[in-house]
């Protein structure tokens, strides 16, 4: 893919689509004329299975790209990296989910942002150089 078009795959794909459960409740009480305090109150809750979901993904999709590439010399540094990056992740989900817990939204919400634009880095990183240019790879495939 070009480099435009990997953009606009990103920002239309990853950053709206895939989004949709954290946005979505925002826009619905916007019409409807206010903002609850409920849908405030979900958002990090609502970013962290937003942030989890695109990290898994990166992390698996890179993980196989490493696995089946055996002339990368620096698989086992990139894997002892991905274990060390997976513990970050649960320690930032672990601080959001605690602060959800006791009420203290804004430091959730915190936390969410950073584990939502570490998940980001984390797609850009497993995406680096391995996207397929064949609009059926989308599809699973050529039936053969």
């Amino acid at each position: 893919m070009k480099p435009h078009q990997i953009i606009l795959y990103f920002v239309i794909t990853i950053v709206i689509i895939s989004s949709i459960g954290v946005w979505l409740p925002f826009a619905i009480d916007y019409f409807a004329g206010t903002i609850t305090p409920e849908t405030k109150n979900a958002l990090p809750g609502n970013l962290m299975t937003y942030y989890l979901a695109l990290f898994t993904v990166s992390a698996i999709d890179r993980t196989l790209v490493i696995i089946d590439n055996t002339n990368y010399n620096y698989r086992k540094t990139e894997f002892l990296i991905s274990i060390i990056v997976s513990l970050i992740f649960i320690g930032i989900t672990f601080m959001a989910f605690k602060n959800i817990f006791h009420k203290d939204f804004a430091t959730a919400n915190v936390y969410a942002v950073i584990g939502t634009i570490l998940s980001f880095v984390i797609w850009w990183i497993s995406k680096w150089n391995t996207i397929e240019t064949n609009a059926t790879n989308i599809l699973g495939g050529e039936i053969k």
